[in-house]
């Protein structure tokens, strides 16, 4: 994910504002995307199969391959069924700096910038088909 500077300004909150919409619509995806991103490694590496968590949840297949395959937005009461159907334990998030994480991919994002492109190998000139009478 690449920040463009414009999207580091918006998240710097100063003082006592309060948060505008952006910044919230950012968390939120945040929470999504980490959570999301913790079910599927906790469900890659527990060996279970589909099938397998569906009963446990008492879920239909469908339901769980749509969850498993991100098609749909899930609460965090959902999050948490999911990953103690997988783990046996409760869901955590850990605390993260945000704005440091958008600083580190904007200047990630700079120094790719700054870099010449690789040589693009030269390509054989196209020929054109003579068209059939």
């Amino acid at each position: 994910m690449v920040m463009h500077p414009s999207v580091l300004k918006r998240l710097q909150v100063p003082g006592d504002q309060a948060l505008d919409e952006f910044t919230k619509a950012y968390l939120q995806s945040r929470v999504m995307l980490d959570g999301n991103a913790l079910i599927r490694a906790a469900f890659m590496e527990s060996g279970l199969t589909v099938a397998q968590l569906a009963r446990r949840l008492g879920w239909d297949h469908s339901r769980l391959t749509r969850v498993l395959n991100l098609s749909t937005n899930l609460t965090l009461e959902t999050m948490g069924e999911l990953y103690y159907a997988i783990t046996g334990k409760a869901i955590a998030f850990g605390p993260r700096d945000i704005l440091a994480e958008a600083q580190e991919y904007a200047a990630a994002e700079q120094k790719a910038s700054n870099q010449e492109p690789a040589a693009q190998p030269a390509r054989p000139p196209r020929t054109r088909r003579k068209a059939s009478p």
